[in-house]
């Protein structure tokens, strides 16, 4: 095998690699995001004891698929990855606050 053939092969393995590490946080989202749009009784009960009423949980859904979206999208795929991380660390910070003034 020559040295042009394994660097061909070598570089279709780390493409490969590339997309499934791409393909699973996006797959975590949408199902994140089909759980919310979907109203499911455990997601609603556990947003209501953090306080949050069931509209919200619908509103955090279509935040979380428009990322999904934007990351999927090659020319936005940095706004969507800075996004989904900013509505993470926003509702870390909600749970965080929540706990700390009941």
């Amino acid at each position: 095998m020559s040295n042009a053939n394994k660097q061909n092969n070598s570089s279709k393995a780390k493409i490969w690699t590339g997309y499934l590490f791409s393909a699973l946080p996006v797959l975590f989202m949408l199902m994140s995001s089909a759980m919310k749009l979907s109203q499911q009784k455990m997601v609603v009960e556990g947003f209501a004891k953090g306080g949050m009423s069931a509209s919200v949980v619908s509103i955090i859904g279509v935040v979380e698929l428009l990322c999904v979206i934007f990351y999927l999208v090659p020319a936005t795929s940095v706004l969507g990855r800075y996004l989904s991380r900013a509505t993470w660390v926003v509702r870390l910070w909600f749970t965080f606050v929540q706990e700390r003034c009941p």
